[in-house]
């Protein structure tokens, strides 16, 4: 894809703003944030799905292992209790790294209380790569860079407990959950020119939600705050000649001695967020096992501090965004048969500056900008849509699913450079497609369970470079926001991302599903 800016094509874009990562089901309360399209999301795929395999289904759709832990209360639908294991292995395509977790779990009831907690550990691969850099006095710098990091290994905690009110139709429940995090995907490309990222912190989530069983379908809502407090030590090495040296040349002579310089730079990722999911589901009278629902999540994010990626060496400042995903699904459940269709449509809008640090003179007016003045302010503005499908067939001995998702992101940015007087108009479009396949078998009260999804934006196998401006991705539901201010084009690979989940479920006292 070519970036289309209706103005100077390499305009000074402060991407800043926000593309809305889809959840990977229609019932997340939080809308995650991307720029740049780089391969990050599935290491939060942890928990195991029913409707894995159908596209991530989910507005219309029951799902009993994972709608506990996105909607608390709705814990009240489990029926005795069910210990569950889960092994989930991807890949990213082009040497892009991979990772491997492991979940177990419980989830019960008993009476009116119900509860479960979820336990993960994963390890991350981070590939070496090797590249050279230019400055812009054409002087060449060489880094190495194995993008190596004291710990690759990321721990998560899912609990969530609840309990069926005096007339046992309505449900309240709350949640915790806690993502300690030493590696993320995706860092040596928004650090392309560090030798290793050593990282410390975590995404910690409060939820609070409450469903209402009618005799025809149910309303819920859910609530969450989000937390994300997480500190990047990137390290740095370069060898560096004083004076370009011709190629027939000895490096040495008669440029001098190479100089090498290592040294060690923090950043911080912050940001907060309030959502609010309600959803409604209806049973039609007249149509045996389908059902229709709406959806509505509202997100409000503050982002008071943003890394200084080496995609666009700028420093960042708060900013807000806003963002919303309306959601209509329907589904069937009858005799075996499952089908589910969930389409979402996300409009978000983002405002981000920049601040001086020093007064500023602007030669253009011969004014000057004050500490503390906007240097730059975006503005932007999308228009995201998601469509998945997905369909099953179970019996008592077991079953199989495929699903198929697609998601299409747009959104234009205005860009006002207060140091240069400049306005800058820009839209961008991308588009990512993803099948999915499952199969399960049951032996008596242990059921076991194999989902896939292979995620795909472009043809990376075949080596391909798109040159981008500012471009979403969409992902699975992470929580985590990457926010990169673009200053130019940038070039990175297309990808595909392969996932296999192994899930076994051991039904403890009580009916299974």
């Amino acid at each position: 894809m070519n970036p289309r800016p209706r103005s100077n094509r390499r305009a000074f874009l402060f991407a800043c703003g926000a593309a809305t990562l889809f959840p990977m089901v229609g019932t997340s309360q939080t809308i995650s944030l991307r720029t740049v399209p780089i391969a990050t999301g599935e290491q939060y795929v942890v928990l195991p799905s029913e409707t894995f395999g159908m596209g991530g289904v989910g507005i219309a759709m029951r799902d009993a292992l994972s709608d506990p832990f996105s909607n608390p209360a709705l814990g009240s639908r489990l029926s005795g209790t069910r210990a569950f294991a889960a092994p989930t292995f991807y890949n990213i395509s082009g040497e892009g790294g991979g990772g491997r977790t492991l979940t177990t779990g419980l989830l019960g009831r008993s009476g009116r209380v119900f509860g479960g907690i979820a336990l993960s550990l994963q390890e991350l691969d981070n590939q070496p790569t090797q590249r050279f850099i230019f400055a812009a006095d054409a002087t060449p710098e060489m880094t190495t860079s194995s993008y190596l990091s004291n710990n690759n290994g990321n721990r998560y905690v899912h609990a969530v407990g609840g309990a069926r009110l005096g007339d046992r139709k309505t449900s309240i429940g709350a949640g915790l959950f806690h993502a300690s995090l030493h590696s993320v995907d995706g860092m040596r490309q928004l650090y392309a020119n560090s030798v290793g990222v050593t990282q410390d912190g975590g995404i910690t989530d409060y939820k609070i939600g409450v469903v209402h069983e009618m005799r025809r379908g149910w309303v819920e809502a859910s609530a969450i705050h989000s937390r994300v407090d997480i500190t990047q030590d990137v390290d740095y090495q370069t060898w560096t000649w004083p004076v370009p040296v011709p190629p027939w040349q000895d490096p040495v002579e008669p440029g001098g001695m190479p100089t090498f310089r290592s040294w060690t730079e923090q950043n911080h990722d912050v940001s907060r967020t309030n959502g609010l999911r309600t959803a409604y589901v209806h049973e039609l009278n007249d149509a045996p096992g389908w059902r229709i629902g709406v959806s509505a999540t509202a997100n409000r994010k503050t982002h008071p501090k943003l890394p200084d990626y080496d995609l666009a060496r700028l420093p960042r400042d708060p900013g807000t965004t806003t963002a919303f995903d309306f959601g209509v699904g329907v589904a069937k459940e009858q005799r075996g048969t499952r089908f589910g269709f969930d389409i979402n449509y996300v409009p978000a809008r983002s405002n981000t500056w920049a601040n001086s640090d020093t007064v500023i003179f602007v030669a253009q007016n011969g004014q000057y900008i004050a500490p503390g003045g906007h240097t730059v302010d975006n503005e932007f503005h999308f228009a995201n849509l998601r469509m998945a499908t997905g369909v099953g067939h179970e019996s008592s001995k077991g079953g199989w699913q495929l699903g198929l998702s697609v998601a299409s992101n747009s959104y234009t940015l205005q860009q006002d450079n207060h140091v240069l007087l400049r306005t800058v108009r820009t839209q961008e479009d991308w588009t990512e497609w993803t099948p999915s396949w499952g199969l399960h078998h049951t032996f008596g009260d242990i059921s076991l369970r194999y989902s896939g999804r292979l995620v795909m934006k472009g043809f990376p196998d075949l080596g391909t470079r798109t040159e981008f401006a500012t471009t979403p991705v969409s992902g699975a539901d992470s929580g985590q926001d990457f926010l990169v201010p673009i200053t130019g084009p940038v070039f990175l690979p297309d990808y595909s991302i392969f996932t296999s989940q192994f899930s076994v479920s051991v039904a403890i006292g009580g009916s299974r599903r």
